[in-house]
C-alpha cells in the first residue's frame, strides 16, 4: 500500500540524523518518502499534501549536504536559519504525516492506530516546544546552572530518539493493519487520480521487471488458457 515504503523512508531520512557518519541518508530518505506519499495520496489525500513538505526537506538537506562537505565558511546566522527551516519543515511533515494517518485510520475504524497517532503528535508538539523554551533562555539558565547544557543534551536526545522510535513503530502498525503490497485497499473509481494510475502502471511494471522471464511465461499461458477453457456443466436427466 505504501506504508512499508514510508516506513523505510523515515527511518532513512531521520533516524540516521542522529550517526556520527553523513552518507545523505536525510537525501534518500526524503525521496523515498515522496514516491510513497504518491502513492498513500490514493487512499486519503492528505499524503499529497505531504509531498511538499518532505521536497522542502530534501532540498534544504541537499543544501546543508553540500555545505558541510564542500566546508564552505557561511555565517552564524545563515546557518542558524537553514536549521531553523529544516526544524520547521520536519514539524510540518510529520504534523502532516499524523494528520493523515488519524484521517485514514478512523474512517475504517482503527481506532488504536489514530490514538498512537494522536499521542505521537502530541509528543512531538512537546519536544519542539520544550526545545524552543530551552533555546529561548539558555543563556541565564545555563549561567544559573553551569552543567545544565550537558543534561539538555542529554534529555533532548533521549526525547529525540523516543519520538522516533514511536513514529517508526506507528507506521510499521499502519502497514501491518491496514495493508500490504499487493491487497490494497479498493479506491472509488471516482476518486482516482491520474497520479495513482500512473502509480498502478508503475507497480505492474515493476512486477514485470523483478519477475523472472520463465515463471511470467508460465503465468500468461496460464492465464490465457483459464479464459478459453469453460466448465462444463451436466444437464441433469
Amino acid at each position: 500500500m505504501g506504508f512499508g515504503i514510508l516506513m523505510g523512508g523515515y527511518a532513512l531520512a531521520f533516524a540516521f540524523t542522529l550517526s556520527p557518519f553523513y552518507f545523505f541518508a536525510d537525501v534518500i530518505g526524503g525521496l523515498i518518502m515522496i514516491y510513497a506519499f504518491t502513492k498513500l495520496g490514493a487512499f486519503q489525500k492528505k499524503f499529497y499534501t505531504a509531498i511538499i513538505p518532505a521536497s522542502l526537506y530534501v532540498l534544504e538537506s541537499g543544501i546543508n549536504a553540500t555545505v558541510m562537505l564542500a566546508k564552505f565558511t557561511i555565517p552564524d546566522i545563515v546557518s542558524m536559519l537553514l536549521e531553523a527551516l529544516i526544524a520547521v519543515t520536519v514539524l510540518v511533515l510529520n504534523l502532516i504525516i499524523f494528520g493523515a494517518v488519524i484521517s485514514l485510520t478512523e474512517e475504517i475504524g482503527l481506532d488504536k492506530i489514530a490514538f498512537r497517532a494522536k499521542r505521537n503528535m502530541l509528543l512531538l508538539i512537546v519536544y519542539y516546544a520544550l526545545y524552543s523554551l530551552v533555546s529561548l533562555f539558555s543563556k541565564p539558565i545555563y549561567d544559573f546552572v553551569p552543567f545544565s547544557s550537558v543534561i539538555a543534551v542529554q534529555f533532548f536526545t533521549l526525547f529525540e530518539f523516543i519520538c522516533l522510535a514511536l513514529n517508526i513503530i506507528l507506521l510499521g502498525s499502519c502497514c501491518k493493519w491496514i495493508g500490504i503490497e499487493g491487497e490494497e485497499m479498493p479506491v472509488p473509481p471516482e476518486q482516482r487520480s491520474r497520479l495513482s494510475k500512473l502509480n498502478d502502471k508503475w507497480s505492474e511494471a515493476e512486477k514485470r521487471i523483478f519477475t523472472p522471464k520463465e515463471k511470467r511465461n508460465v503465468g500468461e499461458e496460464a492465464s490465457s488458457s483459464a479464459a478459453q477453457t469453460k466448465p462444463n456443466k451436466k444437464k441433469k436427466k
